[in-house]
């Protein structure tokens, strides 16, 4: 940040208030000379009374993913304190927040450092604090997966990813084929249409739940939208479509799929978990506002995870074959 410039960063001005303020502390003069170091805060002033909790819930965390997304990595919250209105003291907050044990610090490694997004960064907070849903709940999935370093088996981890863009997929559009009226109109012809009434109930049965757009459709709409990004990471869209929706069903059900040759393991698998990942991360740039262009930017313009966005561009390349 630009310590010559407004001593404070103004990210909302509606209630609450939320803006990141300088802290500079300098030692005392000794013979070695003399130590200066910055730090930002977090400030939050609320406009009318609120609880704890709901601060957290609905300020403190979302603001801790955002910075998190922005960085690629996981942010502490490493001091939490409240001053009480018509009160001059501040009391500490305790609680187990997770702390990251490195120091970030190379803005070269960050997809979104502050010299990147310092002309749009108050525009994407907004958005993001407006985050709600579907879109809010792949963020949340997002966040956790790409900047904690999680110990878990790879295919736990693909089916957590898989969830995620699932999730995200659904945001803003509309997930049934027909419209309520229309589906309901149907049903009624099926119905008057089989005269033995087991046939019947067991058909109705079947077609009840049948309304709702498959995750096909759901997941090639937000690819689609995504355009020249998705190009940039899977230039293989069908190959990449086929394979999630096989490893998706597979693993979810537990089924014999997943020994199935056809089924993606080992290398292959981590590959793609990563292709998830990283398309998931520019959708919600693209509901941050950013374009086609914009996104790859992100990914060129930074050395952010450089190696695995590599090695998913070879393994979705057209006409390349399994790694393993």
């Amino acid at each position: 940040m630009d310590l010559n410039s407004a001593t404070e960063v103004l990210l909302s001005e509606s209630d609450p208030k939320i803006s990141i303020e300088h802290l500079v502390t300098t030692s005392s003069l000794s013979s070695a000379g003399i130590k200066m170091s910055h730090d930002c805060f977090l400030c939050i002033k609320c406009m009318t009374p609120c609880c704890i909790e709901d601060v957290l819930q609905s300020v403190v965390y979302p603001v801790q993913k955002f910075f998190s997304f922005c960085v690629g990595q996981h942010i502490s919250i490493d001091e939490l304190k409240f001053l009480y209105a018509g009160s001059n003291k501040y009391i500490k907050y305790y609680t187990p927040f997770t702390s990251n044990k490195k120091d970030i610090s190379d803005s070269d490694n960050m997809p979104l450092s502050y010299i990147r997004i310092k002309d749009t960064l108050v525009k994407m907070f907004n958005s993001w604090m407006s985050f709600e849903g579907d879109l809010e709940r792949g963020v949340s999935l997002l966040v956790s997966l790409l900047t904690f370093d999680w110990k878990m088996p790879l295919d736990l981890e693909f089916l957590a990813a898989a969830q995620m863009l699932e999730t995200i997929a659904r945001h803003d559009q509309v997930v049934t084929e027909l419209s309520s009226s229309r589906f309901d109109e149907y049903l009624k012809i099926i119905e008057e249409s089989i005269a033995i009434e087991s046939i019947r109930k067991w058909a109705l049965l079947k077609i009840k739940y049948s309304n709702y757009k498959s995750q096909r459709k759901l997941i090639s709409s937000l690819l689609n939208r995504l355009g020249a990004f998705t190009q940039y990471i899977i230039p293989d869209k069908n190959r990449f479509l086929n394979n999630h929706i096989l490893l998706r069903n597979a693993y979810t059900h537990r089924s014999d799929e997943c020994e199935s040759s056809k089924i993606l393991n080992g290398a292959d698998l981590f590959w793609h978990t990563q292709a998830v990942l990283y398309l998931s991360y520019g959708a919600v740039l693209f509901y941050l506002g950013y374009t086609q262009d914009d996104i790859i930017e992100v990914f060129t313009n930074s050395n952010y995870q450089w190696y695995k966005v590599t090695e998913v561009k070879k393994f979705y390349a057209k006409g390349s074959r399994s790694m393993n």
